[in-house]
């Protein structure tokens, strides 16, 4: 596989193993930026990462956070996370527009509930129901313990 294999506990089942999903892309612009995403399978949650960030780095790093989620989970909590059809939007970075038509630089990340919000903000109302991660050096590089 061109994907590194996190080591696994030998009662995680092949499920569990990162798939590619063969290239499948999506493409959006919003007049002020322009994005390309490729679709991959990491423990068993879509993710949909920029063409633009290094997607080995995201698949490593989602691979292990992912694992440290189903590990911290309660394992019902883990398992309608992996029912539902919630996915995860990497970009490298991300602007959309305010409530007042300017243009917002994505920080951090965030849930998205509202089609009609993503839509008025100029993003793909396909994002509802998803985490979308608007920089991914925010997300690699935030301290989110305090230390």
């Amino acid at each position: 596989s061109q994907f590194r294999q996190v080591p696994r506990d030998a009662a995680m089942d092949d499920a569990h193993a990162l798939v590619p999903q063969g290239g499948e892309t999506c493409s959006h612009a919003n007049g002020l930026c322009s994005k390309t995403y490729t679709r991959h399978g990491v423990f068993g949650v879509t993710l949909w990462v920029d063409t633009c960030c290094n997607q080995a780095e995201v698949l490593e790093v989602m691979c292990q956070d992912l694992s440290a989620l189903e590990v911290a989970a309660p394992a019902s909590a883990w398992q309608r996370i992996l029912a539902s059809p919630v996915a995860v939007w990497v970009n490298e970075t991300f602007t959309y527009r305010g409530a007042e038509g300017e243009a917002v630089e994505g920080r951090g990340s965030c849930l998205h509930v509202s089609p009609e919000w993503l839509r008025g903000h100029g993003n793909m109302p396909e994002k509802a129901n998803s985490v979308e991660i608007y920089c991914w050096e925010h997300y690699k590089t935030w301290d989110l313990g305090g230390g």
